[in-house]
Protein backbone atom coordinates (compact mmCIF):
# COMPACT_ATOMS: atom_id res chain seq x y z
CA UNK A 1 0.00 0.00 0.00
CA UNK A 2 1.39 3.40 -1.04
CA UNK A 3 2.04 6.12 1.46
CA UNK A 4 -0.73 8.81 1.43
CA UNK A 5 1.92 11.56 1.52
CA UNK A 6 3.53 10.25 -1.66
CA UNK A 7 0.13 10.00 -3.37
CA UNK A 8 -0.68 13.61 -2.48
CA UNK A 9 2.70 14.80 -3.72
CA UNK A 10 2.33 12.94 -7.03
CA UNK A 11 -1.19 14.37 -7.42
CA UNK A 12 0.13 17.87 -6.62
CA UNK A 13 2.96 17.54 -9.15
CA UNK A 14 0.43 16.37 -11.77
CA UNK A 15 -1.75 19.43 -11.10
CA UNK A 16 1.25 21.76 -11.33
CA UNK A 17 2.32 20.19 -14.64
CA UNK A 18 -1.22 20.48 -16.01
CA UNK A 19 -1.43 24.18 -15.04
CA UNK A 20 2.04 24.84 -16.44
CA UNK A 21 1.17 23.26 -19.77
CA UNK A 22 -2.07 25.27 -19.94
CA UNK A 23 -0.19 28.52 -19.26
CA UNK A 24 2.41 27.61 -21.86
CA UNK A 25 -0.17 26.92 -24.57
CA UNK A 26 -2.21 30.03 -23.67
CA UNK A 27 0.77 32.40 -23.90
CA UNK A 28 1.90 31.25 -27.39
CA UNK A 29 5.67 31.22 -26.71
CA UNK A 30 6.62 30.92 -30.38
CA UNK A 31 4.86 34.19 -31.20
CA UNK A 32 6.39 35.94 -28.19
CA UNK A 33 9.92 34.78 -29.01
CA UNK A 34 9.64 35.78 -32.66
CA UNK A 35 8.29 39.22 -31.70
CA UNK A 36 11.15 39.68 -29.25
CA UNK A 37 13.72 38.73 -31.89
CA UNK A 38 12.10 41.01 -34.48
CA UNK A 39 12.06 44.08 -32.24
CA UNK A 40 15.53 43.36 -30.84
CA UNK A 41 16.86 43.36 -34.40
CA UNK A 42 15.54 46.85 -35.08
CA UNK A 43 16.26 48.23 -31.60
CA UNK A 44 19.87 47.10 -31.37
CA UNK A 45 21.38 49.75 -33.64
CA UNK A 46 19.71 52.72 -31.89
CA UNK A 47 20.75 51.32 -28.52
CA UNK A 48 24.35 51.08 -29.73
CA UNK A 49 24.20 54.66 -31.00
CA UNK A 50 22.96 55.84 -27.61
CA UNK A 51 25.68 53.82 -25.87
CA UNK A 52 28.31 55.26 -28.19
CA UNK A 53 27.21 58.79 -27.27
CA UNK A 54 27.07 57.98 -23.59
CA UNK A 55 30.49 56.33 -23.50
CA UNK A 56 31.92 59.08 -25.69
CA UNK A 57 31.52 61.41 -22.70
CA UNK A 58 34.13 59.40 -20.82
CA UNK A 59 36.14 57.47 -23.42
CA UNK A 60 37.30 57.82 -27.00
CA UNK A 61 34.75 56.55 -29.52
CA UNK A 62 37.50 54.80 -31.48
CA UNK A 63 38.15 52.61 -28.46
CA UNK A 64 34.60 51.93 -27.29
CA UNK A 65 32.83 51.04 -30.54
CA UNK A 66 35.29 48.33 -31.61
CA UNK A 67 34.97 46.72 -28.18
CA UNK A 68 31.17 46.81 -28.40
CA UNK A 69 31.28 45.24 -31.85
CA UNK A 70 33.71 42.56 -30.65
CA UNK A 71 31.24 41.60 -27.94
CA UNK A 72 28.39 41.58 -30.46
CA UNK A 73 30.29 39.37 -32.87
CA UNK A 74 30.62 36.67 -30.24
CA UNK A 75 26.87 36.76 -29.66
CA UNK A 76 25.51 37.32 -33.18
CA UNK A 77 28.30 36.29 -35.54
CA UNK A 78 30.47 38.27 -37.93
CA UNK A 79 27.90 38.88 -40.68
CA UNK A 80 25.14 40.19 -38.41
CA UNK A 81 27.64 42.32 -36.50
CA UNK A 82 28.95 43.73 -39.79
CA UNK A 83 25.43 44.75 -40.77
CA UNK A 84 24.81 46.40 -37.39
CA UNK A 85 28.20 48.14 -37.60
CA UNK A 86 27.35 49.52 -41.02
CA UNK A 87 24.06 50.96 -39.71
CA UNK A 88 25.77 52.59 -36.73
CA UNK A 89 28.65 53.95 -38.82
CA UNK A 90 26.28 55.39 -41.42
CA UNK A 91 24.20 57.08 -38.74
CA UNK A 92 27.25 58.49 -36.98
CA UNK A 93 28.60 59.83 -40.27
CA UNK A 94 25.38 61.83 -40.76
CA UNK A 95 25.57 63.54 -37.39
CA UNK A 96 26.56 67.17 -37.20
CA UNK A 97 28.14 69.17 -34.43
CA UNK A 98 26.62 72.35 -33.04
CA UNK A 99 28.70 74.25 -35.62
CA UNK A 100 26.99 72.45 -38.50
CA UNK A 101 30.05 70.39 -39.41
CA UNK A 102 29.95 66.65 -39.77
CA UNK A 103 31.55 64.69 -36.95
CA UNK A 104 33.35 62.59 -39.52
CA UNK A 105 34.93 63.57 -42.76
CA UNK A 106 32.56 63.10 -45.71
CA UNK A 107 35.45 61.56 -47.64
CA UNK A 108 35.92 58.70 -45.22
CA UNK A 109 33.46 55.93 -45.85
CA UNK A 110 32.35 53.65 -43.05
CA UNK A 111 34.18 50.37 -43.10
CA UNK A 112 32.30 47.35 -44.33
CA UNK A 113 32.98 43.82 -43.27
Amino acid sequence: MADPYIKSQVRRIGEILKKSFKLLTDSNPLLLSSATAFFATFALSPVLIILAHLFNLFFDEKIILPKLFDKLSTAFGEKATGDIKRIVDNFLSLETTSYGKSRRSPHTRPTTT
